[in-house]
């Protein structure tokens, strides 16, 4: 109640952010087409979520799961900058009884649970055969985003899936948008 009546939650921050569950745990806020990825570090007075941002760096990534290590945090969810750079920090949290749970782009180390892209992947080409295409056959474009490996895995479920259980269907065009939504239309309209 004091919050809604003053907006200000500093009498309350460190207690809160104590039992914050997102501390110390990559996030992906997403804004009007863009996803962002943020290490959250706790709320600030306004009751906002304060977050890092690993910037697409392993090393500073690294550097930020060393620093919840140290912390002693009860887990780590990450979303890896890539699978490869990513085993390091696993074993590192491994080794500190800390678990990691990683969201997006798995790690080449030992988690506890894992997004499977690939399978996603798998699961949209069957789910457009079965749902989309009645007669099991057509052509079907994909636009991916090939400078993001969860991407690229999405796209290799999806076109395999297609390849070894719809025959009748062909993956007439692929194109990066490298993010750029603007050039997603206009590719999807070069498409239709």
């Amino acid at each position: 109640k004091l919050f809604l009546e003053k907006q200000d939650l500093s009498p309350f921050l460190e207690s809160y952010n104590q039992k914050l569950v997102n501390v110390g745990r990559e996030v992906k806020i997403i804004k009007k087409g863009e996803e962002i990825i943020r290490t959250a570090i706790g709320i600030n007075d306004r009751g906002e979520l304060i977050v890092q941002d690993a910037s697409g760096d392993a090393n500073k990534q690294l550097s930020q799961v060393q620093d919840f290590i140290t912390q002693a945090v009860d887990a780590i969810v990450i979303c890896p900058t890539n699978s490869a750079g990513s085993k390091s920090m696993v074993e590192l949290a491994t080794a500190a009884n800390i678990p990691v749970f990683t969201m997006d782009i798995a790690s080449d180390g030992e988690t506890v649970a894992h997004i499977d892209n690939y399978k996603g992947g798998e699961l949209a080409a069957e789910y457009m055969v079965n749902n989309m295409l009645t007669d099991k056959k057509g052509n079907v474009g994909v636009i991916t985003y090939s400078e993001i490996e969860s991407c690229v895995q999405r796209e290799k479920g999806f076109t395999d899936w297609i390849a070894a259980n719809a025959p009748d269907v062909v993956v007439a065009d692929i194109q990066n948008y490298s993010g750029d939504q603007s050039k997603a239309a206009d590719v999807m309209a070069n498409m239709l």
